[in-house]
């Protein structure tokens, strides 16, 4: 008597959605990677969370004691200009943004953040720079360099030139 193999038949969970992060900070290319974060989550139905990091609170024990930088999440996201333009620039490109508004140094916070929620994609800006891209984008090249998940760099393209319409490339 021949056996078939036994096919394993996976069900599909669909309580969990794919989720991409986006770290702004406001600049013009973080805001065209909202934009790009938005799109790709539209595309794949995933969530999107959009995370920004302000500087640490640095905090002193006593006068002569060390300075003791603590990063952390803070309560009110709403409250932050850059993250509500974020989440009025993912609205329009067709994605609703969780935001988070975190304190501390950015790379280990958006990457302990992408590590804690297990996002699939990680999508920051890049603009362009006369420095080299060592010098210029440390925390790119971090990010990068040590993410749980692949990163997509999203290019700050140069503005058209008066007159001229302004021609967008889709994200693939």
């Amino acid at each position: 008597m021949l056996q078939r193999p036994i096919e394993l038949t996976v069900l599909e969970d669909r309580s969990f959605r794919p989720r991409v992060l986006n770290a702004t900070s406001g600049s013009p290319a973080s805001v065209s990677a909202t934009a790009a974060a938005a799109v790709i989550a539209s595309e794949r139905d995933a969530e999107l969370f959009v995370v920004h990091v302000r500087p640490p609170e640095a905090m002193r024990v006593g006068r002569l004691a060390p300075t003791i930088v603590r990063g952390q999440r803070l309560r009110d996201p709403h409250a932050s200009v850059v993250l509500s333009a974020a989440r009025q620039v993912a609205w329009a490109n067709g994605a609703f943004a969780r935001v988070m508004l975190m304190s501390g140094e950015p790379v280990p916070m958006i990457l302990s953040l992408a590590d804690e929620l297990a996002v699939e994609l990680i999508v920051i800006g890049a603009s362009r720079s006369r420095w080299p891209a060592v010098l210029a984008a440390r925390t790119r090249c971090r990010i990068q360099r040590d993410a749980p998940c692949p990163v997509r760099i999203v290019r700050l393209s140069a503005p058209a030139p008066a007159g001229e319409p302004v021609r967008t490339m889709p994200v693939t």
